[in-house]
């Protein structure tokens, strides 16, 4: 079982993060609202990619 850890008192540094981690983060975020897009744009076909549902 993992430890529950307390917030820290003390504000966060982004600049501590190295620019891998948040090339990465923000790629992930941009793939979810482009998969958000995709579902509100297809809600209500049933087949999203069905030339006959377009």
């Amino acid at each position: 079982m993992q430890e529950t850890k307390e917030p820290s008192e003390e504000p966060f540094d982004i600049s501590f993060v190295p620019r891998e981690i948040k090339t990465q983060l923000l790629a992930e975020k941009k793939a979810m609202e482009g998969n958000r897009r995709m579902f509100r744009a297809t809600q209500g076909r049933t087949h999203a990619y069905c030339r006959e549902c377009s």
